[in-house]
């Protein structure tokens, strides 16, 4: 082993989780190490759920994708009945004032009292406000969801999503584009870009 690469080996030891302070192996920035990332993410994902009232007349939720179904019972305590549909939801999109989806067939699946968990996350949002951005038209956009829908996964960038779906060994479903690797390039040169995005997106 050369000794710039006994050199690497040591900074990736050295490195410790920011919350509990344990060795983690990361060739890069600071992080949380996987037990307190999961904490981290679930507590703002439950915080943003009751923040947005979206459970409290809710009994009965539609989960559509891999991911959502296997942490759903660290985000939901409340006694809800729970079904499956492995459908694809097609994409965000603008519809009229309202932020929707664009698999109609999957919405008119939805009964009296019950909603989709979306499986969209902050990088889905920030990318359709891109879109009215460079079109010059950013002060038309507005955040308003659908009421038969849930964004479960708006308070967690693309990243965080493809790292928590990792660590329970199955997929976080994303699309790159041009738009979307303009705002990677942003979030690497100035590191929380895309949660200060969210926080002016939602002010709006």
């Amino acid at each position: 082993m050369t000794k710039q690469q006994q050199e690497s080996k040591a900074n990736i030891k050295s490195i410790k989780c920011i919350k509990c302070n344990n060795q983690i192996k990361n060739k890069g920035k600071n992080d949380f190490c996987n037990t307190c990332f999961q904490d981290v993410v679930f507590k703002r994902i439950r915080k943003f759920v009751r923040a947005n009232k979206y459970l409290d007349n809710t009994q009965e939720l539609l989960v559509i994708d891999a991911l959502t179904q296997k942490i759903l019972k660290n985000i939901v305590n409340k006694p809800v009945l729970i079904n499956y549909d492995n459908s694809n939801y097609g994409k965000l999109v603008k519809q009229g004032k309202k932020l929707t989806i664009s698999n109609k067939k999957l919405l008119a699946k939805v009964k009296n009292k019950q909603k989709i968990l979306l499986p969209v996350c902050l990088d889905d949002l920030e990318l359709l406000y891109l879109e009215y951005f460079f079109q010059g038209k950013s002060e038309k956009f507005k955040l308003m969801l659908d009421q038969k829908l849930i964004p479960l996964y708006f308070v967690l960038t693309k990243e965080e999503c493809l790292r928590l779906a990792k660590l329970y060994k199955t997929k976080f479903n994303f699309k790159s584009t041009t738009t979307s690797k303009f705002l990677d390039s942003l979030e690497s040169e100035f590191e929380g870009t895309k949660h200060k995005l969210r926080k002016y997106i939602y002010s709006k």
